[in-house]
């Protein structure tokens, strides 16, 4: 039995968890700090997000633990912070770059990776989670978060296509065993794009409505990329174009990073119906509560729709050799990234009886 004190601690983690996921919006507030104090300080944001939460991961244990609070209130409000955090983040950015307190061309590239991190971190995460509900204004928050991260094609591809033939190789967005990152990142790219525009025409010419109209959202997604330049270098010139492409940039680079670690290696057929062994999993405190159990991947194929404050982790999914914080150095050097998770790939195959 516990002792009282430990009981205590457990007891309070469980009840407070979802009080947990309030620490993703910690990256927002470093982001607004670096922006409106210039300097140095403009890059730390990238600093806390890429080296910081790097390190408390690799020291910091996981939570495994699948209970949780029937309370949905507090979960699904931190949903909205974050869209408004996201406001906030970018228009500080904009607000340094115009008044001067970013100034230089240095500076405002510090500055700009700094918010293009935190766009990654939590505009991308968090419209993923979005984009999945039933009702039309969270879906459109989340199309939103997907405008102010420049991409075109996330909502049609992830909804359409990747839940529907992850780990086969008609699925761009699942990574194969051998390919690294850079490969993999630019076949995912292009591939989702072209998959994307393949199942809207496909839609379209269903419902006999052109494909070249309005009625195409990769269209009404582009026009809105091209409306958004025109605002930015109206009203922040080339600096303001530059901050806009890095933070474009840097949202691409994270969400093909993501793609590449949540299903690396681990394939089906298509007559195989996706379960919890199709998908990495990870319960690193960080990846759990700073990426609101983005990590829990497994079961969130496993059930697409459920609210990322009741994903569950399974025994039986194969387990990430670190989280997602501190797997992006492994993931930009192939060698090292092989060295780690490959031992840790065959083993889970061996023990699943998957090879020899």
């Amino acid at each position: 039995m516990l002792p009282k004190p430990c009981g205590y601690c457990i007891f309070a983690i469980v009840k407070y968890r979802n009080s947990l996921y309030l620490l993703s919006l910690l990256p927002a507030i470093f982001c607004v700090f670096g922006n409106l104090t210039g300097g140095y300080w403009g890059f730390t944001n990238y600093m806390f997000v890429f080296f910081i939460l790097a390190l408390i991961e690799h020291i910091s244990g996981s939570n495994s633990s699948n209970r949780f609070s029937d309370a949905s209130t507090l979960p699904e409000a931190i949903l909205v912070f974050h869209v408004l955090a996201n406001i906030l983040t970018l228009g500080t950015l904009a607000y340094g770059i115009h008044s001067g307190i970013i100034s230089g061309w240095f500076f405002i590239v510090l500055a700009s990776f700094s918010t293009g991190a935190h766009t990654a971190t939590s505009a991308v995460v968090i419209s993923h989670e979005l984009i999945h509900k039933n009702s039309k204004w969270q879906r459109g928050l989340g199309k939103f978060l997907l405008a102010i991260s420049g991409n075109i094609y996330f909502y049609i591809h992830h909804l359409r296509i990747h839940h529907k033939d992850v780990g086969t190789t008609k699925d761009a967005a699942t990574a194969r065993f051998n390919e690294n990152l850079y490969q993999f990142a630019m076949r995912s790219v292009s591939g989702q794009l072209k998959q994307a525009w393949q199942s809207e025409s496909q839609m379209l010419k269903r419902k006999e409505k052109s494909i070249y109209s309005l009625h195409n959202y990769m269209i009404r997604a582009i026009l809105v990329q091209i409306a958004i330049v025109i605002a930015v270098y109206t009203t922040l010139s080339w600096p303001g174009l530059l901050a806009w492409g890095i933070n474009v940039y840097l949202a691409a680079l994270l969400l093909e990073y993501v793609n590449y670690i949540e299903h690396y290696g681990l394939s089906r057929t298509t007559q195989e119906k996706v379960i919890h062994t199709h998908s990495w999993n990870s319960d690193k405190y960080i990846s759990r509560f700073i990426l609101i159990d983005l990590s829990r991947h497994a079961d969130h194929h496993h059930l697409a729709n459920k609210p990322f404050y009741s994903l569950d982790s399974h025994a039986e999914s194969p387990v990430l050799p670190g989280g997602y914080a501190s797997l992006v150095i492994p993931a930009l050097i192939p060698a090292l990234w092989r060295k780690k998770v490959h031992p840790v790939l065959s083993k889970w195959k061996i023990d699943n009886g998957l090879q020899g």
